[in-house]
C-alpha cells in the first residue's frame, strides 16, 4: 500500500485505501471481517510526535469503516474533522489488528496531505455510517456502533457477537432490527455480560422486533436501553 490523499481540514470527505497482505495480495473478505481495530499513525513533520487516529478511541471510531467495502479489501478513512496538524505530503502508517495479528501489523503507508484550505478546523463531528443488513452470523465491530442499526434478514437463527468492550466504547449504543423470520441471538465477546451477571445472551423471536444496547464499561455489561417486540434473556 502506497497512496497519496489530500485531506481538507474541517470537511467530511472520506477516502478509500486497499488492505494488502505480506505478499501484496488483497485481504480476503474473511480477513476483513476478522479485523477488530485500525490505527492511523500520522506524523505531520520530520521528527514530530505521531498523532494517532484509533478506532478504539470513542471519539475517533467513526473515522474508519472496513465493513462496507470488505469484499474489495478497502477501508474508508475520514479524518478531515479531526484536529490534526497541517502538513504537506506526510507519511502515515496504517496498522491493522485482527485474529492473526492481535498486537497489530503495519499493512502499509499513506502519504496524507492535510491542508487548512477549507471551512476551518471546527470540532470533531461524528460520521454516521448507513444501516448494515446482514443475512448470516456476524461479529459486530467497533465501527458498527456508529451505525443507526444492524438489520438481520434471515429465515433461521443468526448470532450477532458483540465487540469486546473497552473503555473507548463506554456509552456506545447499537440497535438490532429483525427483518426476517429467523430468531436473532446477541452474544457477548470476552468477559462482558449481557444485562447481568447470569445471562450472557438475548434472543429476539418476532419479526420486526428491535432492541438497543449500550455498553457500560464500569460494570462490563451491555445494558438494554429499549425493546420493541419480543426479546428475552437466555
Amino acid at each position: 500500500m502506497s497512496d497519496t490523499f489530500v485531506v481538507y481540514k474541517g470537511r467530511n470527505a472520506p477516502f478509500k485505501a486497499r488492505i494488502t497482505d505480506f505478499d501484496g495480495s488483497d485481504y480476503t473478505d474473511a480477513r476483513m471481517t476478522a479485523i477488530s481495530r485500525m490505527e492511523l499513525r500520522y506524523r505531520p513533520t520530520d521528527g514530530a510526535t505521531v498523532e494517532p487516529v484509533d478506532s478504539n478511541n470513542l471519539d475517533q471510531r467513526t473515522c474508519f469503516d472496513w465493513a462496507t467495502y470488505a469484499a474489495e479489501a478497502d477501508v474508508v478513512i475520514a479524518i478531515g474533522l479531526l484536529d490534526l496538524t497541517v502538513g504537506r505530503d506526510q507519511t502515515a502508517e496504517l496498522v491493522v489488528y485482527d485474529t492473526t495479528y492481535p498486537q497489530g501489523r503495519v499493512v502499509g503507508t499513506l502519504d496524507i496531505e492535510v491542508t487548512a484550505e477549507a471551512q476551518g478546523a471546527g470540532p470533531l463531528i461524528s460520521i454516521l455510517y448507513p444501516p448494515l443488513t446482514v443475512e448470516n452470523d456476524y461479529p459486530v465491530v467497533a465501527a458498527d456502533l456508529s451505525r443507526p442499526s444492524i438489520r438481520v434478514n434471515a429465515a433461521t437463527l443468526k448470532t450477532m457477537t458483540m465487540p469486546a468492550g473497552t473503555s473507548a466504547l463506554d456509552g456506545a449504543r447499537i440497535t438490532f432490527i429483525i427483518l426476517g423470520v429467523g430468531d436473532v441471538k446477541l452474544l457477548r465477546n470476552g468477559t462482558q455480560t449481557m444485562i447481568n451477571a447470569t445471562h450472557v445472551s438475548i434472543t429476539g423471536t418476532q419479526q420486526y422486533s428491535s432492541i438497543t444496547l449500550e455498553y457500560v464499561h464500569a460494570t462490563g455489561i451491555w445494558a438494554v436501553v429499549s425493546v420493541n417486540g419480543s426479546w428475552g434473556e437466555i
